[in-house]
């Protein structure tokens, strides 16, 4: 059951507030989204820095000796010098600023990234610019041919599955290889939020992926300002399969199926997913929880006129 305000504020004391981060679903304009959070990770390095020299990355006090993952680092794993750590904001994981990282579609596979794996923004660029040329680019099929899908999902299966290999050896090496593959988190160090939609005959419903246990176990609970969505354990699935399900956009990847339930783009009516975050964080621990809540979108389209003959629709869409 949900934590009560003082209960909570008095148990944890200034760790009772949450710091949460959001992103928008929209396709490879989500690019501009981690941009945006590199300045920020950029900014939060001088201050912790000009707080104190010693504080070389977001481990600080602890040593940083875990080899780099992108190929933009020295991949050494020691500890380098003060001017150094000023150059290079890798070191500092947004994982440990954020309680939460919540996302929907091409968002909800950053959150994967930044909360379930733990990335530096940088790796995650990286990772997306690697996606992005893997799975949406080259030709693609007729969007209004709706018995054909725009991109191939095994592509896009093959591409996570990858990025979790290479990244999982540098999670807790306590960790067994198949914990480390799941979406659950066992550590508690960066809660993840994933939305999609559960397709049914009658409608689409919205789904919440959870890396931690929420108390409910059963049906939808309403709050103040929405409902918690499917409250209960831990969805302990592969994280290829949360991945495919929040970014399964009708018309341009399959559904993905999961325990006999089809999941498709949680952007169908949630593509800023910051509301279904806000009301979880009240959920868990009370009303003055919410502290501060990142949303980062990608932008408006501009307008586009689906008049004309069916080349012209297709090309709007």
């Amino acid at each position: 059951m949900s934590i009560s305000d003082d209960v909570a504020l008095t148990r944890q004391g200034a760790w009772a507030r949450r710091h949460s981060l959001s992103f928008d679903g929209g396709g490879v304009r989500g690019y501009s989204s981690l941009l945006i959070l590199q300045k920020l990770i950029a900014k939060i390095k001088d201050i912790e820095v000009k707080h104190s020299e010693s504080a070389t990355s977001s481990y600080h006090p602890e040593l940083y000796n875990k080899p780099f993952n992108s190929s933009r680092n020295s991949g050494n794993g020691n500890i380098v010098s003060s001017h150094q750590a000023r150059e290079d904001t890798h070191r500092y994981l947004p994982c440990h600023y954020f309680d939460f990282i919540a996302g929907t579609s091409t968002g909800g596979l950053i959150a994967i990234m930044l909360a379930r794996l733990r990335m530096p923004v940088d790796d995650a660029i990286e990772v997306f610019e690697d996606l992005s040329k893997e799975v949406f680019s080259g030709s693609r099929a007729p969007v209004w041919l709706p018995w054909i899908y725009t991109y191939n999902h095994r592509k896009l299966e093959r591409v996570v599955k990858k990025i979790v290999d290479k990244r999982i050896p540098t999670i807790d090496p306590n960790w067994s290889k198949r914990e480390k593959e799941f979406f659950t988190e066992l550590t508690g160090i960066c809660n993840c939020i994933v939305v999609a939609n559960g397709k049914t005959k009658q409608a689409h419903t919205p789904y919440i992926f959870r890396s931690y246990i929420s108390p409910q176990t059963t049906g939808d609970r309403k709050r103040t300002a929405g409902y918690i969505r499917n409250p209960g354990v831990r969805d302990h699935y592969p994280i290829w399969q949360v991945a495919r399900a929040t970014s399964a956009a009708p018309g341009y990847l399959r559904e993905m199926h999961i325990e006999g339930r089809d999941f498709i783009d949680g952007a169908i009516g949630f593509n800023n997913p910051t509301e279904e975050l806000y009301d979880e964080v009240e959920y868990l621990y009370g009303a003055k929880a919410n502290s501060l809540i990142l949303s980062i979108g990608t932008g408006l389209h501009e307008p586009r006129s689906f008049g004309g003959p069916i080349g012209v629709v297709a090309d709007a869409l």
